[in-house]
């Protein structure tokens, strides 16, 4: 098969390697889309704290199947050429962690495109019991989104996140209008997205949703201004920066919840206060549960949002030409979600 395979500091090579051979409970997928995530790009560049050359990027997919290896019966009526996406992540089920409903945060994780040969590629092998079906009239490269999608569900489940609630966004890339999507659907009052690039500002604007530069020396009040003054129910920090870590808990209103999903590589201060003062929380989290991920393709799938998410895709490139998107991901500026097509179809 063709595949893309990251083989070091931007070096990225198209070649042909073996068709994965299947262990117990694993599917095989024929890749149709896969998109490029920022993770893919860190890798690419080098700055990924967990390097492992060589390897196949890629965990936002859709597929068809080609083989399935089972015994549980809840999969036995999945049927070749049907289409899937699949949480992409093997977990142990054995562990602590595991056990406790953790399996997005198992001790033992192994990430598609990270940790192991991901979907950049004309097959990709993945666990079975992560396969959700799709359905035939679905436009597939929308699908593609799913695993996205799922991380912005996810962040509304562990903010507890209930019908009226305000929602502030800190940070207007992919994963961060993906939240606020997830928070329109969900029946948030108001979302703001905050943001300095003006590329994304005027981007989530055009998406309906309330916008602050946070480059304005007024930010702050305009931030509260919003929110009557009075904070925001919920808080998403989708930036990792410093910066983001010490606005979220200056926005929260009492008793908010904040959750923070942008990654850093660094230590950042925090102001430890607002936890007494105020009574707010902060969680984190990784990747998404099952439901949540089958809640991001069923509103994929429903169409409720597909005017937004149809314009995330901002390009494609044939999987022939996937040094050439990679190199596009890492130098634009102006563009959201760079997708790879497989066009041996």
């Amino acid at each position: 098969m063709r595949a893309a395979v990251t083989l070091g500091k931007k070096l990225l090579e198209v070649r042909d390697l073996p068709i994965p051979e299947l262990g117990p409970e694993e599917a095989l997928l024929k890749v149709k889309y896969t998109g490029i995530c920022g993770t893919d790009t860190h890798i690419y560049e080098g700055t990924f704290p967990l390097l492992n050359y060589p390897l196949v990027p890629g965990h936002e997919f859709v597929g068809q199947l080609v083989d399935l290896r089972t015994k549980d019966p809840r999969l036995m009526n999945f049927k070749p050429n049907d289409w899937f996406v699949a949480q992409p992540f093997y977990s142990c089920y054995a562990c602590e962690t595991c056990a406790h409903g953790g399996d997005n945060y198992c001790n033992y994780i192994q990430v598609l495109g990270v940790h192991t040969d991901g979907s950049m590629a004309e097959y990709v092998k993945v666990p079975a019991k992560k396969l959700i079906r799709v359905k035939d009239e679905s436009d597939k490269k929308l699908v593609s989104l799913t695993e996205p999608l799922s991380i912005g569900v996810h962040s509304l489940t562990k903010a507890d996140f209930k019908i009226g609630d305000t929602a502030l966004v800190i940070g207007g890339g992919i994963i961060g209008i993906m939240i606020a999507i997830a928070a329109r659907v969900a029946g948030a009052s108001r979302v703001v997205v905050c943001e300095l690039n003006d590329f994304r500002l005027k981007f989530a604007q055009e998406l309906g949703f309330v916008t602050v530069d946070t480059g304005d020396t007024e930010y702050f009040d305009q931030l509260m201004a919003y929110s009557d003054a009075l904070g925001y129910d919920k808080v998403f920090e989708a930036t990792g920066s410093a910066f983001g870590v010490k606005l979220m808990t200056a926005v929260a209103k009492r008793g908010g919840i904040i959750v923070q999903v942008g990654i850093s590589t660094e230590n950042h201060p925090i102001h430890i206060r607002s936890f007494s003062d105020k009574e707010i929380q902060v969680r984190g989290l990784r990747l998404q549960t099952f439901s949540d991920f089958k809640t991001a393709l069923d509103i994929i799938e429903t169409g409720k949002e597909n005017s937004a998410m149809t314009r995330l895709i901002s390009n494609v490139f044939p999987l022939e030409n996937a040094s050439e998107a990679m190199e596009f991901q890492v130098k634009d500026p102006c563009h959201f979600k760079v997708t790879v097509e497989n066009e041996n179809y």
